[in-house]
């Protein structure tokens, strides 16, 4: 059941995801207005509804029925018209060279193959069009600072079956995108800064005091552009592709 608030409220990091793919669209496209967008793995369908908004013709698509239910909610609530589609990532129903842009946030560590999915994403995008997508970064609060894979064999052995999602450097993400064929354009610790969240948000209150914290960030995006994937203090990646004419 959907909780009053709970599934629909907006996520950290929200409004920063925003900037990235209005800059972004901004750039190649000149405006959301016309294009055809893709959810794929549209999860709560929050960021559909804003692509929506803001111009795009948007298809959500989740392999979840409860996923895109509530997408379906949270478009009625923002009074977005939009598509909705129970599907495959691996096996999207819908015809080659489809779309101008396939967004997908915090899918690929879901997926068994990454390469198997972005391969479908480049099937169903149109030449020259893009997708954006981003990953936990291989360390970072999500990522449990590197150290999920533990986590992960710790829980096995204990017969509890718990799944813990892939983690990405910057190469494992540049690598599949660039398998299925995809030009990558850009990678970026970009999404939320988890010197927000519990426990970091006293490291950035004592930075803060010192009055080095904003410098402290500064420093850290420097890092991150280059290193994406080990940006300590950010907990995804996000990476911007083309496909080629």
């Amino acid at each position: 059941m959907l909780r009053r608030g709970d599934s629909l409220k907006p996520g950290v990091g929200l409004e920063e995801e925003k900037a990235y793919i209005r800059e972004r669209v901004d750039r190649y496209y000149g405006s959301f207005t016309g294009l055809r967008v893709l959810g794929a793995g549209c999860g709560t369908g929050r960021m559909e509804a804003w692509l929506a908004g803001e111009g795009a013709s948007v298809v959500c698509l989740d392999h979840l029925v409860e996923a895109v239910e509530i997408s379906r909610i949270h478009a009625q609530r923002a009074g977005r018209a939009e598509h909705f589609v129970v599907g495959d990532l691996a096996r999207m129903p819908f015809k080659g060279e489809t779309f101008d842009l396939i967004n997908s946030g915090g899918v690929l560590e879901h997926v068994v193959s990454p390469r198997d999915a972005l391969r479908e994403y480049f099937r169903a995008t149109k030449p020259n069009g893009v997708i954006i997508v981003s990953v936990p970064n291989l360390v970072g609060v999500n990522a449990g600072f590197g150290l999920k894979p533990l986590f992960e064999l710790v829980c096995r052995r204990r017969g509890s079956g718990s799944y813990v999602e892939r983690n990405f450097s910057g190469a494992s993400l540049r690598r599949p995108l660039e398998g299925a064929g995809f030009v990558c354009l850009d990678i970026s610790p970009t999404l939320f800064n988890a010197f927000d969240r519990y426990p970091l948000k006293w490291l950035k209150a004592t930075l803060s005091a010192l009055g080095i914290y904003r410098s402290y960030c500064s420093a850290l995006r420097v890092f991150g552009r280059r290193f994406p994937g080990i940006a300590f203090g950010y907990s995804f990646m996000i990476a911007f592709a083309q496909k080629p004419w």
